[in-house]
């Protein structure tokens, strides 16, 4: 399938063994796992990629992701690095989460609003923006802290998304949208959301701090 070389395995232990070789080589591979893949722990159980995990996944019952988890390919981390390439030192990431969401009982309470408003108050209440005009800044300290703040969203409301960036930049900051910069790098027209989403992990892991309004 478009180069990628399919996992073999008489046993989803095997296969979850030929999966980590292929990634460990940097090798691309299609993996098509059975309907029942939440189940099939109990054959990984005693691997020792599925016990180096620690205890906290070992008592996971119904979850067993991250002990499948090859890593990034070199793609995405070749995705990642090049949207780091084009930031100016230091950065922060901000993580949005809208759409479902919004849907959600506690937004409904207006217990956990991403109005802009809101987002705002708590950007700069967990990372308070540097004192720094458009040439200097007022310290040493506050040019050190000068940085560029990438968000990461589901959002797709230009006007949403205008507001949000005119907020966050009349701290201060600089500000970059995360995704449409993937996508673009990414030289597809980023129709495959799950490799740009794949590279915001990576840009986000290297990121300092990294803020998150998750539903």
């Amino acid at each position: 399938a478009g180069g990628r070389a399919p996992v073999t395995g008489a046993s989803f232990d095997a296969q979850f063994r030929s999966a980590r070789e292929m990634a460990a080589k940097g090798e691309a591979f299609v993996w098509n796992l059975p309907s029942n893949v939440r189940d099939q722990k109990r054959h990984i159980v005693g691997l020792d990629e599925w016990q180096a995990c620690g205890p906290r996944y070992k008592t996971r019952k119904d979850f067993v992701g991250s002990a499948m988890d090859a890593g990034p390919s070199a793609s995405v981390v070749d995705l990642a690095d090049r949207f780091r390439a084009t930031l100016a030192g230091n950065f922060s990431t901000l993580h949005l989460r809208r759409s479902d969401a919004l849907t959600h009982k506690a937004q409904k309470r207006k217990r956990c609003g991403t109005k802009v408003s809101t987002v705002k108050t708590y950007v700069d209440c967990v990372y308070p923006p540097p004192r720094c005009g458009p040439t200097r800044c007022k310290s040493k300290a506050d040019a050190e802290r000068r940085d560029t703040l990438v968000v990461f969203t589901d959002e797709r409301d230009q006007r949403y998304l205008d507001e949000l960036y005119d907020a966050l930049k009349s701290t201060g900051r600089d500000v970059v949208f995360g995704d449409a910069a993937l996508r673009e790098l990414a030289g597809d027209g980023g129709r495959d959301n799950y490799f740009v989403f794949a590279a915001s992990l990576v840009v986000r892991e290297a990121s300092f701090p990294r803020l998150a309004m998750d539903r």
